[in-house]
């Protein structure tokens, strides 16, 4: 689907959101079951930056006594909202990019509890949280999604864009 059009300045720096199956315990099926939903939920929406991308990799081992793994899943492009960067996205554009993410950690539930799988979610290459068996845990409802909710409550409440 389109990507909404932005207002931000074309240095505006980008973080990822990443997504994917833990560890090395599901199929073909649960891999292609994952691409389906990046595509379908890429599909279903219009898209602050880009609508999410599948991956399909290979952690390489860094010790001898590791093994590579696989990793699969997807990305989300989202606009810093780091100081001072936040402070310079609109609070319409803060809303969408924040229904965004909302839209994927849904998906993700769905797609955990339907498959019986562990999801990891990293932002800015640090972990979020974890979904297992369709339920988020409190680094994603709390930390994640909750903050970036309230700050947007606040700023709804006071500041106009």
């Amino acid at each position: 689907m389109t990507t909404t059009t932005t207002s931000l300045t074309p240095d505006h720096p980008k973080l990822e959101l990443l997504f994917y199956i833990v560890g090395d315990e599901f199929d073909d099926e649960d891999a292609d079951g994952m691409q389906r939903l990046v595509e379908t939920l890429g599909a279903s929406r219009s898209w602050v930056i880009a609508p999410p991308e599948f991956v399909d990799d290979v952690v390489e081992a860094t010790r001898d006594d590791e093994e590579d793994l696989p990793l699969v899943g997807g990305s989300l492009q989202v606009f810093s909202g780091y100081p001072p960067w936040g402070e310079r996205i609109p609070r319409q554009l803060d809303r969408a990019q924040f229904d965004d993410v909302s839209a994927t950690i849904d998906a993700l539930r769905e797609f955990s509890r339907e498959h019986g799988l562990e999801i990891a979610v990293e932002y800015n290459g640090s972990s979020a949280g974890w979904i297992r068996d369709g339920v988020a845990d409190e680094l994603i409802t709390e930390t994640l999604l909750g903050a970036w909710e309230r700050a947007l409550n606040r700023s709804s409440q006071g500041d106009t864009p």
